[in-house]
């Protein structure tokens, strides 16, 4: 189907004594569904008050119209309205003597009025006359610069013109009668000989673009004109997209799609097709997911980790099956905790194994600084604390973050908060199970300690690390005013809350090797570590 853009011109010239006029009526297209534009194939113009035709092609097809005038001073233009056209003058500049043709649409009365510049009128005529072609004799009697004005019921137009000799003439304005000499009938000499025009007939435009409906609009064209064709697709294959693909694991994935169009005929299948191999087809693996027009949502399954995968959306009317862009993907690796590694935001975090859980080694480090005082806040935008306002700490340490922006700002216990997909921030009862697997509050801080002093303050008591844990003492933000106890103390948030104010976290201290559990304000800004989802 051509989508090129392209141009007919119907140009309706003016041949005169001293210049052109022109009338041009220019012609557009477009998708009435997606507003593209379209090459029109050919227009059909068929005048039908004078009962004639002509037909326009493809590429670019232009019709002329020939027309008898004259180009006035002070207008380069015929003037037209609904009920009649007035054309300049012939000749003008003139020397005692001028024509002047005034086209009616329909037969009634008019008054044509000649005067001098200086308002004064000089000559009068008016009565009843017929439609088509009235030509009228004016004479003046001196050089001088004159007005004509024309006028009925409806309208009212005016030219101007110059008397340039003496003579003997006496102001006067006299009806010719009809012309259909003067006027060639504006026929044309190059696209089809047998069509002719007048202003103020009426036309009908006939578009044609294949692959789409017939689209006819009417005018009266008296001055340029543009048309816009709106084409309605005749019946042909739907128009789908494959959107996008999401929630991508080791074995399944998800993909969206939209069917913006059933092509004229109900769409009785849509869905997603995928291989391994590109644009795949009805032939592959594929999802039905209903029929008709709209989005629609694919549960792709099977996937081999590691391996990538080409997707696209199909949608089947009765002219056959239609496809989507395809989409490149590929499936998560085989993951084993404390070997593999989870990349986020662009870092990447090691995991490690306790009992039956699967930890972040580090405190989670994500998001855009901002510096206290300022309070974290629900803008769509991740922000964190760096220790001392320094985005350097931030790197060792992680991000201190309050406990509405951790959670963003949702209170679900367990929720992902700022955690990676498939991660979540740990419940009170998880951090629990965390510290009872390594002997209880009161000696489990030693084994999740970083030994030495690199990041803690001594004597670092009871530090082995043996669970490999490995927290450092990044200190905390006090409600949100000031940085407290770099080196001193580990705080991670837990994503309980204890009231509308408060939420529990567990906390290690440098000087002692029990684990501390408390509840403290949300407006803490404190570590956050992330636990593998069951």
């Amino acid at each position: 189907m051509k989508r090129t853009f392209f141009l007919f011109v119907l140009m309706l010239y003016g041949i005169t004594v001293s210049s052109q006029s022109q009338v041009v009526l220019t012609f557009h297209a477009k998708d009435s569904l997606t507003q593209s534009p379209l090459t029109l194939n050919s227009l059909y113009v068929n005048n039908l008050t004078e009962d004639c035709d002509t037909l326009l092609l493809d590429p670019i097809t232009i019709l002329t119209l020939f027309a008898e005038g004259t180009v006035g001073v002070g207008d380069q233009s015929a003037f037209s309205s609904s009920s009649f056209i007035l054309l300049q003058n012939m000749p003008n500049p003139f020397t005692g003597e001028t024509k002047v043709m005034i086209f009616l649409n329909e037969d009634g009365p008019l008054k044509l009025v000649l005067s001098d510049n200086l308002g004064k009128k000089l000559a009068e005529c008016q009565g009843q006359f017929c439609k088509g072609w009235n030509m009228f004799i004016l004479s003046a009697n001196k050089p001088q610069q004159l007005l004509l004005s024309v006028s009925n019921k409806y309208a009212s137009k005016s030219i101007r013109m110059i008397n340039a000799g003496n003579n003997n003439h006496c102001n006067e304005i006299a009806s010719a009668g009809q012309s259909w000499t003067k006027v060639s009938g504006l026929k044309s000499t190059q696209s089809n000989p047998g069509f002719i025009f007048y202003f103020g007939d009426q036309l009908s435009f006939t578009a044609h673009v294949n692959g789409y409906q017939d689209n006819i609009l009417f005018d009266n064209p008296v001055s340029n004109e543009t048309y816009m064709f709106s084409m309605i697709p005749t019946e042909t294959l739907p128009i789908v997209t494959t959107d996008s693909i999401t929630n991508i694991t080791q074995t399944t994935a998800t993909a969206n799609g939209n069917v913006i169009s059933d092509g004229g005929n109900p769409v009785t299948a849509r869905g997603t097709c995928w291989s391994t191999s590109e644009n795949p087809t009805l032939d592959d693996t594929h999802t039905i997911d209903g029929s008709g027009t709209g989005t629609f949502i694919s549960n792709i399954a099977g996937l081999s980790p590691d391996s990538t995968y080409h997707a696209r959306a199909y949608a089947t009317n009765s002219q056959g099956t239609a496809y989507g862009a395809d989409l490149i993907f590929t499936a998560q690796n085989l993951f084993t905790c404390g070997t593999s590694q989870v990349n986020y935001g662009g870092q990447d975090y090691n995991t490690i194994q306790i009992g039956s859980q699967c930890w972040l080694k580090e405190n989670l480090n994500i998001g855009s600084m901002i510096n206290l005082p300022t309070a974290q806040t629900n803008n769509s935008t991740i922000e964190k604390y760096c220790y001392d306002n320094n985005e350097s700490n931030c790197n060792i340490y992680g991000g201190l973050y309050q406990w509405d922006e951790a959670m963003q700002y949702i209170t679900a216990e367990g929720a992902q908060g700022i955690c990676p997909d498939g991660w979540h921030i740990p419940t009170l009862a998880e951090g629990m199970n965390l510290v009872s697997f390594l002997g209880g509050l009161s000696v489990a801080g030693g084994p999740m300690k970083e030994v030495g002093t690199d990041h803690w303050d001594p004597p670092n008591t009871g530090a082995t690390n043996s669970s490999g844990f490995t927290a450092l003492g990044g200190g905390n933000v006090f409600n949100g005013l000031e940085f407290r106890e770099i080196h001193q103390n580990f705080i991670m948030f837990t994503s309980t809350q204890y009231s509308s104010v408060s939420a529990e976290e567990y906390s290690i201290w440098y000087n002692y090797v029990n684990v501390y559990q408390a509840h403290v304000y949300k407006t803490r800004g404190l570590a956050i570590r992330c636990l593998k989802n069951e």
